[in-house]
């Protein structure tokens, strides 16, 4: 399913509007979604692990498309009735125009049509674009994990767990 979302990017300090178009990731979209996360994080999930993701079930995968073109997309793991966002990226030059956070509606919106009842997620303390994303959504800081991650100079740096009851 399709869901047509127009932005208006004035709310974003951008002068236009443009279209996105956010469906469920196919396996031809692989190349893409590698590419991207590998621009943004430092080990990066190769195409053949996306591969992997895309074919389970247990995955809802979404992407984010520009004129035909992704420029975003949201890993999120189904378990029952809780659900957990795996990882979400989005292609640098579109960094701050709302994108991530059209993508987390849209999946909420699916999520509560599936009967999920909480979304978590981890993400780095360090990472302050994202953890300012997830408070704009409504999600609760539940807990700290020391040491979580390892950045991309091998220093290590703790995680937020968050929590979104839906």
């Amino acid at each position: 399913m399709l869901r047509y979302i127009k932005m208006n990017n004035n709310f974003y300090n951008k002068n236009i509007e443009e279209s996105i178009i956010i469906g469920e990731a196919k396996y031809k979209d692989s190349k893409k979604i590698s590419e991207i996360h590998e621009s943004r994080f430092p080990k990066p999930y190769g195409i053949n692990y996306i591969k992997l993701l895309i074919k389970n079930d247990i995955n809802l995968i979404l992407v984010a498309k520009k004129e035909k073109k992704i420029i975003a997309f949201m890993v999120i793991q189904k378990v029952l009735d809780v659900s957990e966002i795996i990882t979400i990226a989005v292609e640098k030059n579109y960094e701050g125009s709302g994108i991530c956070h059209k993508l987390i509606l849209d999946a909420i919106d699916r999520l509560k049509k599936l009967n999920v009842k909480f979304i978590t997620l981890e993400v780095s303390n360090t990472n302050l674009r994202a953890l300012n994303l997830y408070s704009k959504n409504n999600f609760k800081k539940k807990s700290l994990r020391k040491n979580y991650y390892t950045d991309q100079f091998g220093e290590k740096t703790d995680a937020y767990l968050y929590e979104r009851k839906l």
